[in-house]
């Protein structure tokens, strides 16, 4: 297709990241709903234990993840 800039994917290495709160759970969902609605992929990629512990938590790690 002309004009078409190719697969945008967005991956978010979270591998250093010790501590996650509401605020950035809702900014991943947000974000990657918006990236959904313009055929875009957006992850959350390597999350640390206590990160995927919150997101397990929470009820999105696999909707964040594409991981259970």
């Amino acid at each position: 297709m002309e004009g078409q800039l190719g697969n945008h994917q967005v991956a978010v290495d979270l591998a250093a990241v010790s501590f996650i709160d509401s605020t950035i759970i809702n900014l991943f969902i947000e974000t990657r709903n918006e990236a959904t609605a313009m055929d875009r992929s957006f992850v959350v990629a390597s999350p640390s234990p206590p990160v995927r512990r919150v997101l397990g938590v929470t009820g999105v790690l696999e909707f964040l993840t594409g991981s259970g």
